[in-house]
């Protein structure tokens, strides 16, 4: 059940990474915001809270992967 729980979280967090990520390398880390990642992303600010926590724990998880 747990397993399930995480597989059916990953898909979002891989999401949120990869329009962080596509931000930070099209305009900078000085572009990035939670707000315009959860607009590009097509998730709702919580979400990213959720996954991340922090938009410093979300820029760690960037440069990390």
């Amino acid at each position: 059940m747990a397993r399930r729980l995480l597989q059916s979280r990953e898909p979002t967090r891989k999401l949120i990474l990869d329009v962080a990520e596509r931000i930070c390398a099209h305009d900078g880390f000085e572009s990035l915001s939670v707000r315009a990642v959860s607009e590009q992303a097509g998730v709702n600010v919580a979400a990213i809270s959720y996954h991340f926590g922090s938009k410093k724990n979300l820029v760690n998880e960037v440069f990390r992967r």
